[in-house]
């Protein structure tokens, strides 16, 4: 049988199935609220660096 391996996304989500099998429903939604506030917000802020470095006005 052949090997595989996880992507960040599978393993994100594994890990987020383990804790709600596990009952640790505080730390589960705190892991997901940091992860994806944090993702959309990083995304953003890199979006604005980008404008500034490109010599545009930031969209806000």
């Amino acid at each position: 049988m052949g090997s595989f391996t996880f992507t960040t996304f599978s393993t994100f989500k594994l890990e987020n199935v383990q804790l709600r099998e596990n009952k640790k429903h505080s730390i589960l939604y705190r892991y997901l609220a940091y992860s994806y506030i944090g993702g959309i917000s990083l995304t953003f802020a890199g979006m604005i660096v980008e404008d500034i470095k490109k010599g545009r006005k930031p969209p806000l």
